[in-house]
């Protein structure tokens, strides 16, 4: 009876009240699953070898309490929607939540197996049990959104809102009543986006540098294309896009060697028609001309404070 998928109900010198051997087919038979999906989903689990390849449903033999405890695993398990539904999560976030690890699969789903996954409840429930004990406020306040809307609005990542939360480094978390799962989660739009805001990178943007410079984009731009200040693309932490910055070691070494003749007159406290005359009567000559950048730059060891 060890090697045979007899069964309850099967007489083999006398009737047979234990099974101890499954093949496919008997199994398949006793919980309504496809010989074909059986057979993914055993070897899936590790059940079977290559040596099982080439054999009929019939003849692959296996240990009749290893494919009971499977099958009634899988029987009772959820699938990716009912799983999702379980949650009360949105799409984006149950996508972070099944494919990043935070929600542990029976079976390996995918191309590859040609299985969909599958969840046991308990699982999903400690979870949710997991990330209910991390709420922090009865109600929420004006200003906090749901998990979707706060990633949206902090330029983050659910699984980064996900692991502060785990984690505990979340100070307010409160739930929305009228809603179910993980939905119902509220979070302060500017804790989260303080708390995930990259590192600053230093730099200065092109508006800055407008800014410090007392130019306009044009002539900033200008500048640039002919090589008077260098310029480097980094990812602002804010928005996490590429972003064109300046260093400011480099507008230090700019503003060093030039001032602009607008700059200069407001130094002087005179008009900077005024502080042009005297300078061509000097005889010192813009070291940048406006026809060149649209506006005018001398070098300061020219001037009378080099």
């Amino acid at each position: 009876m060890n090697a045979l998928p007899f069964g309850p109900g099967d007489d083999m010198f006398g009737p047979i009240d234990e099974r101890r051997v499954h093949s496919i087919m008997s199994a398949s038979k006793s919980y309504g699953v496809h010989p074909k999906t059986l057979r993914k989903i055993v070897k899936n689990a590790g059940l079977t070898s290559r040596d099982h390849a080439g054999l009929t449903d019939e003849r692959v033999l296996l240990p009749a309490q290893k494919i009971d405890a499977l099958l009634e695993t899988v029987h009772e398990a959820l699938s990716w929607t009912e799983a999702r539904e379980f949650l009360g999560a949105g799409r984006t976030l149950w996508n972070t939540l099944s494919h990043e690890g935070y929600i542990p699969s029976i079976l390996n789903g995918g191309r590859e197996t040609g299985l969909n996954p599958f969840y046991r409840r308990q699982d999903l429930q400690e979870f949710l049990t997991k990330v209910t004990a991390r709420v922090t406020c009865s109600t929420g306040h004006e200003g906090m959104v749901s998990i979707a809307s706060v990633t949206r609005r902090a330029n983050c990542k659910f699984s980064e809102v996900l692991d502060l939360l785990l984690d505990g480094k979340i100070a307010r978390v409160a739930v929305d009543h009228h809603v179910y799962g993980l939905d119902a989660l509220l979070f302060d739009v500017d804790e989260v986006r303080q708390l995930t805001r990259l590192p600053d990178h230093g730099g200065l943007s092109l508006t800055e540098a407008e800014r410090q410079l007392a130019i306009n984009d044009k002539v900033l731009w200008k500048l640039i294309e002919l090589g008077h200040l260098k310029v480097e693309t980094a990812i602002n932490p804010v928005n996490r896009c590429p972003q064109r910055i300046i260093r400011p070691a480099t507008m230090a070494g700019f503003q060093t060697e030039f001032i602009s003749l607008f700059n200069l007159a407001r130094e002087r406290g005179e008009h900077f028609r005024t502080v042009k005359r005297d300078l061509e009567e000097r005889g010192i000559v813009p070291a940048i001309v406006r026809d060149a950048v649209g506006a005018t730059f001398y070098r300061r060891c020219e001037l009378d404070d080099c």
